[in-house]
């Protein structure tokens, strides 16, 4: 099925790109990109953006400042240092703009080596907790019966 939103040009990434689960890429450049505001009164804004060795159409993901933190805590400042590296892109519902909107985040761990760069990572999943065969239930004390 294809999104409607994925048959719009565009230069960036989207959350809609993933696709609703988790995709391990490998850095192949960081650059900083000028983008204009929602608000036609503000000027352009500088900001990062990072491109990944296994987009087949050259879009990068710009960077906000929780990605950007997320990745500089895991490889450091430098953003040369960055090249290279495998990082996890998820899907979440964030609050911004006012609003809550679907954005791509950074995992802060690294991809485990065995998962292909390029394919979607399955999130390991935690076994709900087993409900108990009987409820434990408390009975008063006998002896502390009408004592006050």
């Amino acid at each position: 099925m294809t999104d409607f939103r994925s048959l719009y040009d565009s230069k960036f990434l989207y959350a809609h790109d993933l696709k609703g689960r988790d995709c391990a890429v490998t850095i192949k450049a960081v650059k900083a990109v000028k983008l204009h505001s929602v608000d036609k009164d503000k000027p352009e804004q500088k900001k990062p953006a990072i491109w990944f060795v296994e987009s087949h159409d050259d879009r990068a993901l710009v960077l906000c400042k929780t990605n950007a933190r997320i990745i500089a805590g895991m490889f450091g400042n430098d953003v040369d240092d960055w090249v290279g590296k495998r990082i996890v892109l998820f899907p979440a519902r964030v609050e911004a703009f006012g609003s809550v909107v679907d954005a791509i985040r950074v995992r802060p761990t690294a991809p485990a080596k065995n998962v292909k760069s390029g394919a979607f990572v399955e999130v390991p999943r935690v076994a709900p907790p087993e409900a108990p065969d009987q409820a434990e239930i408390s009975e008063p004390n006998e002896n502390l019966e009408g004592e006050v």
